[in-house]
């Protein structure tokens, strides 16, 4: 969307440019596209800023799970470790 309002407002700046002399009103028009264009890439990036908020959230909490895993993991190796070692008599 934001993609398609870009190369919009950029033909009406080239169309703007290769007048000669543009008019009160041409440079109106050209302000008032140029403010709607700027308001819909604002409110893009206001539902892109929220969703990619929430991704973070998530991948916090999927980064917090996978520690707490890991560190039970950790703590079955040593006690396993631990007691192999003291089957085979080295502690």
């Amino acid at each position: 969307m934001a993609a398609i309002l870009f190369w919009r407002q950029v033909r009406r700046y080239n169309n703007f440019m290769s007048d000669p002399k543009p008019t009160i009103d041409q440079r109106l028009d050209a302000i008032a596209e140029s403010l709607q264009l700027l308001t819909a890439d604002v409110h893009e990036l206001q539902i892109l800023t929220r969703e990619n908020t929430a991704n973070i959230a998530s991948l916090t909490a999927d980064v917090a799970s996978l520690t707490r895993i890991t560190s039970d993991v950790v703590d079955i190796v040593k006690t396993h470790e631990h007691r192999l070692n003291r089957i085979q008599g080295l502690t």
